[in-house]
């Protein structure tokens, strides 16, 4: 970008599909999901790899509606350089 660091929307999208990834792995065959949003700060300017962590607690299937997953994304040297919260709308698959 103009100023030679990792694009803002760049590290967006890496938060957008690590709280995706983290669904596809966590919820049951029979529910799906949809993110209605993503709120992000951005805390440091990064021309660096970054690596993203998303946060998933204990969480009751059969009665959420809606979850707000948490992420954090590292430089290489493993300061954080953004956090976000993608809310995640849960519902059952209709078959």
């Amino acid at each position: 970008n103009h100023l030679s660091t990792v694009h803002a929307i760049a590290v967006c999208n890496l938060c957008e599909i690590s709280a995706g990834l983290c669904m596809e792995a966590s919820i049951p065959d029979d529910k799906r999901w949809i993110p209605t949003g993503l709120n992000i700060s951005y805390l440091k300017k990064t021309k660096t790899d970054l690596r993203a962590v998303c946060t998933l607690g204990d969480v009751n299937w059969e009665e959420v509606k809606d979850l707000d997953l948490e992420v954090e994304v590292f430089d290489l040297d493993n300061d954080v350089v953004a956090r976000a919260t993608v809310p995640m709308r849960i519902g059952d698959k209709l078959i």
